[in-house]
């Protein structure tokens, strides 16, 4: 039986991906689980999302979580009056990795097979022991009696553990460096785009691997 990974946010940081993946080691066996924001404040969203679809090509067993990040973009195309709130966190940063201008002529432009790539995430991933989401959800309501505002923004805060008595595994909100334990949730958003650290952790033994910018490796453990 292969490991599962979970990998925290990436936000448009295509180098540390990379390196990450490569030292994973990964086999056929292996579910690689990404909860999310792949894209906004670093520079290279549009080649992190290319790098994924081929990944998922290549892994079938990968799941692809959807961030608030990606949903703020997704808003965008329905509604355009949105463009300038996105922007603001990062969106612009997406759009010019495209080669755009933050303008909502911008958004017809981007790339159809990104678009649908970016509509088939899903909201979460529920096994016998895990839940793992982008935000953190609320505790007292099983994730399927929850609206996505709830699982996609909530941010990472000591509260009672999740109803089901499952490992919620998330991310969404950066971390001084580590990856975080509370009861039993983990947070593994370690800031990447604030100078720290993209996370990838072994749910099942709680060890993971981390790499930067400068695309130093370091590795730990969670009790």
């Amino acid at each position: 039986m292969g490991r599962m990974i979970a990998i925290g946010d990436i936000h448009g940081h295509l180098e540390p991906l990379q390196q990450l993946m490569t030292q994973l080691a990964l086999s056929s066996s292996d579910h690689v689980v990404f909860l999310g924001d792949y894209i906004d404040r670093g520079d290279q969203s549009a080649q992190v999302i290319e790098y994924l679809i081929a990944f998922g090509k290549q892994h079938p067993q990968t799941t692809f979580l959807r961030g608030n990040h990606e949903q703020m973009l997704l808003w965008c195309l329905d509604v355009p009056e949105y463009l300038d709130y996105w922007c603001k966190y990062g969106g612009a940063q997406t759009l010019q990795s495209y080669g755009l201008p933050c303008v909502a002529a911008s958004l017809h432009q981007l790339p159809l097979s990104h678009l649908v790539w970016l509509n088939q995430t899903s909201y979460f991933l529920e096994t016998d022991e895990y839940l793992l989401v982008h935000g953190l959800p609320q505790a007292e309501r099983p994730l399927d009696e929850q609206s996505p505002d709830d699982y996609l923004w909530q941010h990472f805060q000591q509260q009672a553990d999740h109803q089901s008595g499952k490992v919620v595994i998330c991310g969404h909100t950066p971390q001084d460096q580590f990856p975080i334990k509370h009861g039993r949730s983990i947070c593994i958003d370690t800031g990447i785009y604030r100078g720290g650290w993209l996370t990838a952790l072994d749910v099942n033994n709680r060890q993971y691997i981390q790499v930067n910018v400068e695309q130093q490796i370091r590795l730990g453990g969670l009790g």
